[in-house]
């Protein structure tokens, strides 16, 4: 049998089992459990912040498993987005010293527009790829200045086989975590909601 034959084959092997394991993938409700472990600091000194949250994404549903062909592996949540987030970022306020109300025209005030929270999958020869992106845009107030920013995370992951829930999930936690750190650790965003 000649080499490329042989890789031929082998290819088409590895392809059917890829192929094979993705029509095994079953629909996923995805667990979100943010991370607030952020430093804690007194650059709130108490200052109350009305925070704001907002889901603008295009789409309700995370993503799908096994890539646009395979309808019925979608990635949902039971979770409401807006409070998880809410809840986040309330807890990361407090610990920069912060009193977060979530209604009222306080000092201060916080909106976040969650931009992005998707995953996806790409094929390629040999392996896979799995798509996970994240975004939330900011925008702090206070009587005489304001601070607007984007926060972003992406990234990408060669696999072999379809990734069970846990590695999933794990994924979707971790964008969601990373933008939510660059926002609470921005100083410049601190500073205004401080009034600094």
């Amino acid at each position: 049998m000649a080499i490329g034959e042989m890789y031929g084959r082998l290819g088409a092997v590895i392809g059917a089992l890829v192929i094979l394991s993705g029509c095994a993938v079953t629909p996923m409700t995805a667990e979100l459990r943010p991370d607030t472990g952020i430093a804690s600091s007194d650059i709130g000194v108490g200052k109350s912040v009305s925070l704001q949250v907002f889901d603008q994404r295009e789409a309700q549903r995370i993503g799908n498993r096994g890539g646009s062909g395979f309808s019925g592996a979608t990635i949902r949540l039971d979770q409401d987005l807006v409070a998880v987030v809410q809840d986040a970022a309330a807890e990361m306020l407090s610990r920069k010293g912060f009193d977060v109300k979530l209604s009222g025209n306080e000092e201060a005030t916080l909106r976040n527009d969650i931009r992005g929270l998707q995953y996806s999958t790409s094929t390629g020869f040999w392996t896979g790829g799995i798509h996970m992106t994240a975004a939330i845009r900011a925008e702090g107030r206070n009587a005489l200045s304001s601070f607007e920013n984007f926060y972003r995370f992406e990234s990408e992951d060669r696999v072999v086989i379809v990734p069970g829930a846990a590695a999933n999930n794990e994924r979707i936690n971790a964008a969601l975590n990373d933008v939510l750190h660059q926002l609470f650790s921005d100083q410049k965003m601190l500073e205004v909601l401080a009034g600094t």
